[in-house]
């Protein structure tokens, strides 16, 4: 059952999670474009709280959705690298690696 408002998801969270499990702002988050994020009820801040690859390029970033499309029609989850190989894996170790020599 999906929420539909942040006073409603609070509700919730606060009977479903045990209490050491913290969230600072009693906001749903329903949508984030850039550097903006807007809750259920419609209103909108900047995000400054983001994770780090959103408040790199922004929520949303064409590239960043176009690169997670293309990849999910590969692989859901890729398999880890200790047991299969991937393409992927190995030409970001190479980027990291030219990138810090």
């Amino acid at each position: 059952m999906m929420a539909r408002s942040s006073a409603e998801l609070q509700a919730r969270r606060e009977s479903a999670l045990p209490r050491v499990v913290a969230c600072a702002f009693p906001v749903r988050a329903e949508r984030a474009q850039g550097a903006e994020i807007w809750d259920t009820e419609g209103r909108g801040c900047i995000d400054f709280i983001g994770g780090m690859g959103a408040l790199a390029v922004g929520h949303s970033h064409p590239q960043v959705v176009d690169a997670v499309r293309t990849q999910l029609h590969r692989f859901t989850i890729p398999p880890s690298a200790a047991f299969l190989m991937t393409g992927g894996y190995v030409r970001l170790a190479e980027r990291i690696k030219s990138a810090c020599v």
